[in-house]
């Protein structure tokens, strides 16, 4: 199912009626209903057209009418169309080989697919008074019309499969279908059906080799499926009309070129005459259909063996699938698993109804642990892993281990004497915050503890700096670390630790030994901690305990978090870290921009939009074009110096790069690029899982790819750029040319461990002076890391000279390695955006991006000015009702305290099996370190001393954070005021 098509109406539907291309055999009917829904409604066998189209029409058998009415009449879409085409060496064994048994291969596998829509996307919208809630309805009425050739007359078994806009509830009601799943899993539909349809196609005697977008049967040559594939051939000299190929042309170009190239159906076609000429191009080519078919009847298949490879097939790519979903997500769906590992399993025998025995399996044998799974339809079964679960374990019980393990720095007294003197040498005058977050951590005996500061609270030059100092002063060497390279830099300026690094290279030398030596005191001040996934998380803090370092771990909850697994520094919060927390905004000089700020980390989104428009302005845009349009617009009309105190967002990559090529076209118009342009090649990042990066699959054609380290075997050397030049799917072999052609071939299974391989697309980019760019990747050599702005002064022919923000001049060769990481800066993406102050931002909310607007990257895009805030949308209402209906959290691997409530109800009714097995996945309480401490007796001067600290910090161990809360709550209760 590769194209799937809204209904324009009933008639259009009803055409198939008229079509005279229908396979027909032994007077079979061409046409069938499918689905769950048609069997409910006693439908079945062939396709009655009165009954048909009065289905489209919303008219139901129990009298219901489905449709919106409005001035007095109904309106609905019928329904939508899918297409199931065979591969071309199918369609040639079947109706030119006369093999009808892949017709009914294939027949069987348009339904299986249907079955797995019936399953994956069947849903409707219920509303209640303002609340609108999806439900799983599991059940589709489909109609299948099964043709065999293509517009040139080509030989082509293909099924429209019309699905009805009408599923029935739980209640048994019928209701007009939610087809927005229809449309996210046409790809995966689609492999359902091929994976089927191989199956059968081995079963019956065939040998099948997997190609880039399915299968082949290997019987049948390159050149004898090309014979037959005009629609195909007039497609593609269309596109290289145009300079394209299928694999550079866009989505949005190759369906221009497929209605471009689009015949007009022939009728009346002479069936007898048109099979005579198909022998008669294979008698001139030298091959027959016919003779292939013989041989394969013959040879038969070993279907026992077959199911084994299967079964092996699916088991693997179960594992392989858990893995890479578990790289990003601590809790996946059931579907999500399914649909990953039928991606994996894509070109073996192994079927959708394999994957799920597998995945049966792996649940049985605790390989798969069971969750439930919150996502926008609401509580899903799902899974996590058993990696996740001990990651997890394992970093709360490093953290737990800590209490009460350290000497404080300082007394309380001392502590604020300290801070005085701080203060007393900062422009600025201390919040009540900082002071309290400051004493505390000074004063305390854990040796873990955490700031939970919001945006523009100035963590870094008041806490940090303070206890950097004071912790020195002491004796300790202090390391600052952060996620980012850049981010390490500026904690290193901002609290004035010589020692910063990223956490990666941190943990890369506590892996390897070298950072071993004498024990000294450390004290490791780690920036951006939210940003960190549990399994990093739980490395520091062991490493820690090793080291016996002490660790402040600095963060916010309500930004964006890791893009690995994990909620790490929500999670050890609310698993009773040592909190303190700075909730006193200073960053917003605007009082409606900060109100807006307070609001959204209360979740209260209608007050924050509210705010936005007494400071700012929301602009109300329908088209996305126009909108990006005036976004550029605006931006062009500030300054120079205003341009660069602003921030243009947008949540998508492509959204990125349209909006820098509008702004660039903007400013070409006004002078600000000049001279000389040139274009290159530049380098982005493909979006791939460590695990991804094992699969042949996942590469094109014109990728580049880059090794950290050499494959001698594979005649692949560390640091050197390849070009994937083809890619053999059998053998899943990626063959590689380096710049001067040399060839490697390189299989990804056997030299690939995903840390040590990184993938790129190529992107058109054009450079003049006067530009601005961001380099993308960290690169010691030219002395630029990743997020650093440049300004071109001059290019000359492939070579960019440009100077950062410091003013040092860098020479960009485009041409030698490594010189195409870099995009244009007039955008970024949420992420991107996130550690960065502005005066303005200039921000794309469209209701389009679902899975990336929620209450997190809303209060990342806010927080980020100091005066005002300008959202370009297309639908302000329901952006803030999408918004608020998602808080974009990540799931932890470990049932939270929220999990625990909610199935205290559900567990009396669960079966005892079920029971057992959730009591044994709960983690034990860690043990005591073996260097613990032991209790502080009551009234004792450490007990005392510790009260002392605990109230004149107004903290408790565990309890800042909701206490913070709180006074963010009244904060904007007193706005609404």
């Amino acid at each position: 199912m590769r194209n799937t098509v809204k209904l324009g109406s009933v008639s259009h539907a009803e055409s198939y009626y008229d079509h005279d291309d229908y396979y027909r055999e032994s007077g079979e009917a061409p046409s069938k209903w499918l689905g769950s829904g048609s069997d409910r409604l006693n439908l079945s066998g062939e396709v009655n057209r009165e009954g048909f189209a009065e289905l489209l029409r919303g008219k139901m058998p129990d009298g219901s009418v489905l449709g919106t009415v409005r001035n007095g009449k109904v309106e609905r879409c019928p329904g939508w169309e899918a297409t199931f085409s065979a591969p071309k060496s199918v369609s040639l064994a079947a109706l030119v080989g006369g093999d009808h048994r892949l017709v009914d291969a294939h027949d069987n596998a348009v339904k299986e697919a249907f079955e797995w829509l019936e399953e994956n996307v069947a849903q409707t919208r219920i509303r209640e008074g303002n609340q609108i809630t999806r439900e799983r309805t599991g059940n589709l009425i489909g109609a299948s019309f099964r043709h065999s050739t293509s517009r040139e007359i080509d030989p082509n078994l293909h099924t429209h499969s019309l699905i009805v806009n009408a599923t029935q509830d739980k209640d048994g009601r019928w209701r007009s279908l939610d087809s927005r799943e229809l449309y996210r899993v046409q790809y995966e539909s689609d492999r359902v059906y091929k994976q089927a349809l191989a199956r059968q196609a081995r079963e019956l005697g065939y040998d099948v080799e997997r190609t880039e977008h399915g299968f082949e049967l290997s019987e049948f040559t390159n050149s004898h499926r090309s014979e037959f594939s005009d629609r195909s051939k007039n497609m593609d000299e269309w596109l290289e009309r145009r300079g394209l190929t299928r694999e550079t042309a866009s989505r949005a170009m190759r369906e221009k070129a497929a209605l471009a190239t689009r015949k007009s159906k022939q009728k009346n076609v002479d069936r007898e005459a048109m099979k005579a000429d198909w022998r008669e191009r294979e008698r001139e080519l030298g091959v027959d259909s016919r003779s292939i078919v013989e041989a394969a009847k013959t040879r038969g298949a070993d279907r026992s063996a077959i199911q084994k490879e299967a079964d092996q097939s699916a088991e693997s790519a179960i594992v392989s699938a858990a893995k890479s979903l578990g790289e990003r997500q601590s809790r996946f769906t059931k579907s999500e698993l399914e649909r990953e590992a039928l991606r994996v399993a894509y070109g073996s025998p192994a079927t959708n109804g394999d994957i799920k025995a597998a995945m049966a399996k792996a649940a049985e044998a605790d390989r798969l642990i069971p969750r439930t799974v919150a996502t926008e339809n609401g509580q899903e079964t799902g899974y996590t892993t058993v990696e996740a679960m001990r990651n997890e374990y394992r970093m709360l019980s490093a953290e737990k281990a800590g209490r009460g393990q350290a000497e404080p720095l300082k007394t309380v007294e001392d502590a604020e004497h300290a801070i005085e003197r701080a203060e007393s040498e900062s422009p600025y005058p201390w919040t009540q915050g900082q002071k309290d977050a400051a004493t505390g951590i000074m004063a305390t005996d854990h040796r873990i503890t955490a700031v939970q500061g919001y945006a523009g609270t100035a963590k870094t030059t008041t806490v940090l700096k303070t206890i950097a100092a004071e912790a020195q002063a002491q004796g300790y060497t202090v390391k600052g670390m952060a996620p980012t390279k850049s981010a390490a830099e500026q904690l290193s300026e901002g609290a004035n630790i010589a020692q910063s690094e990223t956490v990666a290279a941190h943990l890369v030398k506590t892996r390897s030994g070298r950072d071993e030596g004498p024990k000294e005191k450390e004290l490791w001040v780690v920036d951006e901690a939210s940003m960190l996934s549990a399994k990093d998380t739980q490395e520091l803090l062991r490493a820690s305990e090793s080291a016996n370092a002490r660790v402040v771990l600095v963060g916010d909850v309500q930004q964006l978090g890791s893009v690995e697994a994990g909620e790490a520094f929500r999670q050890l919060q609310e698993n009773g870290m040592e909190t303190f927390v700075l909730d006193d905004v200073v960053r917003q000089q605007n009082a409606d921009t900060r109100e807006a700020v307070y609001a959204s980390i209360e979740g209260e989104t209608a007050k924050a939009m509210q705010a936005i428009e007494r400071s700012g302005t929301i602009t109300e845009t329908l088209d996305e074009g126009q909108r990006r349009d005036e976004i550029a617009k605006e931006y062009l009309s500030l300054d120079k110096a205003e341009r660069e105190q602003t921030l243009v967002i947008d949540p998508t990559r492509a959204g990125r790069q349209a909006l820098n090529e509008t702004i660039r076209e903007g400013l070409k118009a006004e002078g600000t690029l000049y001279g000389e342009e040139i274009q290159t090649k530049t380098l982005e990042k493909k979006d791939l899982t460590n695990e991804q990066t094992k699969d042949a699959s996942r590469y094109k054609e014109g990728d580049q790819v880059t090794f950290a380290r050499d494959y001698q075997k594979a005649g692949i050397q560390k640091g050197e750029y390849y070009e994937v030049d083809r890619i053999d799917y059998k053998s899943q072999t990626v063959h590689l040319k380096d710049r001067e052609g040399n060839e490697a071939q390189w299989k990804p299974k056997q030299f690939g461990n995903g840390n040590k391989v990184q993938a790129y697309e190529k992107q058109d980019t054009k450079i003049a002076a006067g530009d601005q760019i961001q380099w993308t990747k960290n690169d010691k050599d030219r002395g630029l890391n990743n997020g650093d702005r440049l300004t071109v002064d001059r290019v000359d022919k492939g070579t960019i000279y440009a100077k950062d923000a410091r003013g040092k001049s860098h020479t960009i060769d485009t041409q030698e390695k490594g010189g195409k990481h870099f995009r244009h800066a007039y955008a970024t993406t949420v992420h991107a955006a996130q550690g960065k102050t502005c005066n303005r931002v200039l921000a794309n909310l469209s209701g389009k991006y679902k899975s990336l607007l929620n209450m997190r990257s809303f209060y990342t895009i806010l927080s980020r000015a100091k005066n005002s805030v300008h959202l370009f949308t297309n639908d302000r209402k329901g952006v803030e009702k999408l918004i608020s209906s998602r808080s974009g959290e990540k799931q932890t691997a470990l049932e939270s305290v929220k999990d625990r409530q909610k199935s205290k109800s559900q567990e009396k009714s669960m079966p005892e099996k079920q029971r057992d097995a959730g009591a044994s996945n709960k983690p034990k309480e860690p043990e005591k370190a073996k260097n613990q401490r032991p209790e502080k007796e009551k009234g004792s001067r450490d007990e005392k001393r510790d009260e002392k600290s605990r109230e004149s910090s107004g903290r408790d161990t565990g309890r800042s954070f909701d206490r913070g809360r709180e006074r963010i709550r009244e904060r904007v209760r007193e706005m609404g005021r």
